[in-house]
């Protein structure tokens, strides 16, 4: 069976209500994907996490589970991977130290450096943003968006224990919008996400073909903060954007222009 990644889109997706069943018939293996970002030093808090996604849907409360939120979460608090993955050439916050196990309902324990990486990026022109503040929106510069995937395992409950990158703590998770990925986080907290694969559901009409709206894939974002002894004063990402409603536009009609031509990789099983 093979497993269809798009760049960005397997991290961002899009941003419409689906009414679907709470539980619904699965179709394959369970795959869970993490994506994991570093905030910016001035990131401390749950609550600051959540005035850059209020500020990049509008500024007003209710950014989480849109997608201009989670782009600019992306912009402040960027990717980093696994030491011995290589990023894109997307803006990034490069290779640290850092790991996860997962232990499955079987109590069958997997590494993520074990599962499929699969190096993606978006670029300023895909997102209608000028990151590096040169004036032009360029698909010449680009952010990092990779990400690593555990496949097959057990349905049913899923823990994630985060080994955290020297002088970070965990902060916080989001998923993908949309997707119904968020019905399937029974908690998390401290570095130890705890999941439900039973909970996911199929989207029967998705508006794109994404991995992550099938009811075997969970995509989980973990953003970790920086701990105050380490914090500079240069910033890791980018300032969150201004103007959401052209970025949605933008974001979208680049997704539905570049998604059938950005297909990726065939899931590899571990």
């Amino acid at each position: 069976m093979r497993r269809l990644f798009i760049s960005f889109v397997a991290a961002s997706a899009t941003v419409g209500t689906f009414v679907v069943p709470a539980f619904a018939a699965h179709g394959g293996d369970p795959e869970v994907v993490v994506m994991q970002h570093l905030c910016n030093a001035d990131i401390q808090s749950e609550a600051d996490f959540k005035a850059v996604e209020d500020k990049g849907a509008g500024g007003e409360p209710g950014g989480e589970g849109t997608l201009p939120g989670l782009v600019a979460t992306v912009l402040a608090c960027p990717t980093i991977v696994m030491s011995g993955q290589q990023p894109t050439n997307g803006v990034s916050g490069g290779q640290k130290d850092f790991g996860y196990t997962l232990t499955d309902s079987t109590d069958t324990t997997f590494n993520l450096s074990d599962g499929m990486f699969m190096p993606a990026k978006l670029c300023e022109s895909d997102i209608g943003l000028d990151v590096d503040g040169d004036g032009t929106k360029s698909d010449k510069t680009c952010l990092d968006v990779s990400m690593t995937g555990v496949s097959p395992i057990a349905e049913g409950g899923v823990t994630l224990q985060q080994q955290a990158p020297a002088g970070t703590r965990f902060g916080t998770i989001r998923t993908t919008p949309g997707s119904t990925d968020d019905m399937t986080v029974v908690r998390a907290s401290d570095g130890t996400i705890r999941l439900n694969t039973r909970r996911d559901t199929q989207v029967d009409s998705p508006p794109l073909p994404l991995a992550e709206y099938n009811d075997d894939v969970v995509t989980i974002h973990v953003y970790n903060f920086q701990n105050p002894a380490e914090m500079s004063d240069t910033a890791v990402g980018q300032p969150a954007p201004t103007s959401p409603l052209p970025l949605l536009v933008v974001v979208l009609a680049g997704l539905l222009t570049a998604g059938a031509a950005a297909y990726a990789v065939a899931r590899r099983r571990i």
